[in-house]
């Protein structure tokens, strides 16, 4: 029997304030993700914030990019990369790493690998949805870097109950997801669908994002979740190793809507090493 919600509706509700989560900047999100809004609106929604706009540009200025010559303003950075591109960075810029960079005690994650998983999850994202043709890379990107942060959640609000859960996972060898349920309630990835969610992302957007360790069940744009699912995975085994174990993490739903199997998807991962190396330029290297 599953436990009574230990994150209520109406403290979900609060997310978008919560400064986790968004520092503020969830109505700038909403309106770069507006299906109607033109060019313009979108290049002054992005000006109007300072903050934001700075940390925008200082991202477009970064090595990454590597464009000769400076790039002074949300327009220019719109001609040169596109809206989709700019809403990326927009997200980077509300997930502020300093501050994911954080422990997460009740997870057992150290200083620094919560940021690290978002962001290799968010760069394995974009390049398996490059491989098997989907057409919105950069939204497979914003999805890995939403994909966990209702972990934040469960550590702050719900740490004894998250406690027991980690011990479910231990002492009776449930999935993760599956003991916060158990103790909690609700899991991490339904917490992370639910930020989506409040700031106005789509629900094939959404979907993915919630089940996104149960591909199977996706009713809405199945192939984002088996890239999110399969980035994951990705993820785990370029930070810990031990690929032959992971990769048996990946469900056969999710290799059917990639339309690849096992030793393909472990090919790609070889090939993932490089691109996750050379995008932490983008942190690494900011412009002046």
């Amino acid at each position: 029997m599953q436990a009574a919600p230990v994150v209520s509706e109406s403290f979900l509700s609060r997310l978008p304030e919560l400064p986790e989560i968004s520092n503020g900047f969830t109505p700038i999100i909403r309106a770069i993700y507006m299906p109607d809004a033109s060019s313009q609106d979108f290049v002054a929604t992005l000006s109007s914030d300072k903050k934001i706009s700075t940390k925008i540009l200082q991202l477009c200025n970064s090595a990454f990019y590597n464009f000769n010559r400076k790039v002074p303003g949300i327009q220019l950075a719109f001609n040169l990369l596109g809206g989709s591109v700019l809403r990326s960075l927009a997200v980077l810029s509300v997930l502020d790493p300093n501050l994911l960079q954080e422990p997460l005690v009740g997870y057992n994650i150290k200083n620094g690998e919560f940021w690290e998983h978002l962001y290799i999850t968010a760069v394995c994202s974009r390049y398996i949805a490059e491989v098997v043709d989907y057409p919105e890379p950069e939204e497979a990107f914003c999805a890995g870097l939403i994909h966990d942060i209702g972990k934040i959640i469960l550590n702050n609000y719900a740490f004894p109950h998250l406690r027991q859960a980690m011990n479910m996972t231990v002492m009776k060898g449930y999935p993760l997801w599956e003991a916060e349920r158990q103790a909690c309630g609700i899991d991490h990835a339904e917490i992370s669908a639910k930020i989506a969610e409040n700031w106005g992302l789509p629900d094939s957007f959404v979907q993915p994002i919630k089940y996104h360790h149960e591909s199977e069940k996706i009713t809405d744009n199945q192939l984002l979740g088996a890239i999110l699912h399969a980035a994951n995975v990705a993820s785990i085994i370029l930070s810990q190793g031990r690929q032959d174990y992971y990769l048996k993490w990946v469900s056969q739903e999710t290799l059917d809507a990639l339309q690849i199997n096992d030793e393909q998807l472990a090919d790609i991962i070889g090939q993932l090493g490089d691109e996750v190396s050379y995008a932490w330029n983008l942190f690494e290297a900011k412009g002046s």
